[in-house]
């Protein structure tokens, strides 16, 4: 497995500490209007439009339960229904952009790394609940 160094230096703070690149945490950046959204996925890619707006729609419960200090194993999932109010989207919808969003955070990694990820990273689900964010995201200031 051939690592881009500046990619596996975006994504941690010593690479030599580093196992599988694929897993270490991602660290993400929000931006936008309100009319716009973009989320840069550092050494990645930039999402934006509906897969940049469903992810901040799910970044103010990620913010509360990190501030609040919950365990990561109870962070809590926007459910598919609530995304879709917020979004003024369908259900179908809701799901089409969560799978766009995994395929297009996979495909940056099979392009930077040579290989995807062993699991969908970004967006985490648990039927019924619905999406969260991955917990061990580091967002960074903009």
């Amino acid at each position: 497995l051939k690592i881009d160094k500046s990619f596996v230096s975006g994504l941690v703070d010593d690479p030599s500490d580093l196992g599988d690149p694929t897993e270490a945490p991602l660290k993400i950046r929000f931006s936008g209007d309100g009319q716009r959204f973009f989320v840069d996925v550092v050494g990645l890619t930039t999402l934006s439009g509906r897969r940049a707006q469903l992810i901040h729609h799910l970044r103010p419960a990620f913010d509360a339960d990190r501030q609040a200090g919950i365990a990561f194993a109870d962070y809590r999932y926007t459910p598919n229904g609530k995304l879709a109010g917020m979004m003024e989207i369908n259900k179908n919808t809701v799901v089409q952009t969560v799978r766009r969003c995994r395929k297009e955070v996979a495909d940056a990694f099979k392009i930077t790394l040579g290989t995807p990820p062993k699991r969908h990273r970004l967006i985490e689900t648990r039927s019924p609940k619905g999406y969260r964010l991955e917990v061990d995201l580091k967002v960074l200031g903009v």
